[in-house]
């Protein structure tokens, strides 16, 4: 990864992964949140969560992948071992167990997809917020946020047997979840030591200040929403927030889930 100074804040620093091409300040990501969180976000509240309060237990940190991680102390029979792991089973364990608590936010590079939809909205109301990666940076209140080390990165779906650095748990899910096309912010204290109490401290300040005019570039309304709804919740947001006008879109897949 590497700095890019987006928060003028000394304190401060964005650590963005390069090494992915066309991956950079510009990739459009999309977020998809029910519409109580797109209020918050109006409201220039932005919400962050744990890691411990993710559906998948490993990528919460709450359950080892035991059979996974193993593999990374397994050789070949025949084979020399020539490149030594930098790290042993009981710190890949401690490094599950204490990234519970990290601060992350997830993003997706799925515009308007039907499984994205489904799985991150409930009920007929959802939201999808179109921004890119340099404008979630850029619409922190640099006054109030504490200082992080804030790093984005895709998602990597090839397990945890190929582990060079322990740190790579953090960016690591299985296969399965391939089709989420993940893009993840991960918010990093470096004053904080890895100790219980600590940790905690961290997950309680989980809410930035966030200027939403400048995080959001499109919004578009769930598809499943019924009858005239959509158009009616478009015209009342754009009579309430001036920088929505123009930005407010229909989700192209609303003809084809039509719901009276």
């Amino acid at each position: 990864m590497v700095k890019e100074n987006l928060i003028k804040q000394a304190q401060t620093e964005f650590l963005i992964n390069t090494s992915v091409k066309d991956f950079n300040s510009n990739t459009k990501i999309y977020r998809y949140i029910d519409f109580d969180s797109f209020l918050q976000i109006l409201d220039g509240k932005f919400y962050v969560s744990t890691k411990k309060q993710f559906s998948d237990c490993y990528d919460a940190g709450k359950e080892i992948p035991i059979k996974d991680i193993s593999k990374n102390f397994l050789m070949v029979c025949g084979e020399k071992q020539t490149n030594l792991k930098q790290y042993t089973i009981s710190e890949l364990r401690e490094a599950f167990k204490n990234s519970q608590n990290y601060l992350a936010s997830c993003w997706t590079l799925s515009k308007d997809n039907i499984l994205m939809w489904q799985a991150y909205t409930h009920g007929n109301c959802g939201i999808c917020i179109e921004s890119t990666i340099g404008n979630v940076i850029a619409s922190l209140d640099s006054k109030s946020i504490k200082p992080y080390l804030i790093c984005c990165s895709p998602m990597y779906y090839d397990g945890y047997s190929n582990l060079t650095e322990v740190e790579e748990i953090l960016l690591k899910k299985l296969n399965p979840y391939r089709g989420e096309a993940e893009i993840r912010f991960y918010f990093l204290s470096g004053k904080v030591k890895s100790n219980t109490k600590d940790l905690d401290a961290i997950a309680k300040n989980n809410v930035f200040e966030i200027k939403p005019e400048v995080l959001i570039d499109n919004v578009f309304l769930s598809p499943f929403m019924r009858g005239n709804s959509a158009k009616l919740l478009k015209g009342n947001l754009k009579e309430c927030y001036d920088f929505l006008k123009g930005h407010i879109k229909i989700s192209e897949l609303s003809s084809q889930y039509l719901i009276l």
